[in-house]
């Protein structure tokens, strides 16, 4: 496997980088969630699966059937593994890569956005016992 060219391996870079957030703010709304259902450990595994599947992490997005593939290509998860493997493979190249990178920020300020609300109402809900 050649190594990508200079340009490619900073955008890939510049991928794994906006990975980060975008797998945070994932992990960050499972954790709000716990407001509501008072249990960590199913929400996690959950979100693992789901993570595992719709990120192309188990299996390359673009062998799964077309209404799957509909599904990845509306979510976030496609950002936390597909999208730096494609750029990494050279799959993708020049604007096809800033487009996805865009998506994966895209998807960041709208998890962050949404994770700030539903923080505002997790934290209404919050009982602490004792001194």
């Amino acid at each position: 496997m050649p190594l990508p060219d200079p340009a490619q391996a900073g955008l890939f870079l510049l991928s794994l980088l906006a990975m980060v957030p975008l797998k945070f703010a994932l992990v960050y709304l499972v954790g709000l969630a716990c407001f509501w259902t008072g249990n960590f450990h199913g929400l996690s595994l959950s979100r693992v699966a789901i993570t595992n599947i719709l990120s192309g992490a188990l299996v390359p997005i673009a062998l799964y059937p077309g209404w799957l593939q509909t599904i990845c290509a509306w979510s976030p998860f496609p950002g936390i593994v597909s999208t730096p493997a494609l750029i990494f493979l050279g799959q993708v190249r020049g604007a096809e890569s800033a487009y996805l990178i865009g998506t994966q920020l895209l998807w960041v300020a709208v998890l962050w956005i949404g994770a700030r609300l539903l923080w505002r109402v997790a934290v209404r809900r919050l009982v602490v016992h004792g001194g």
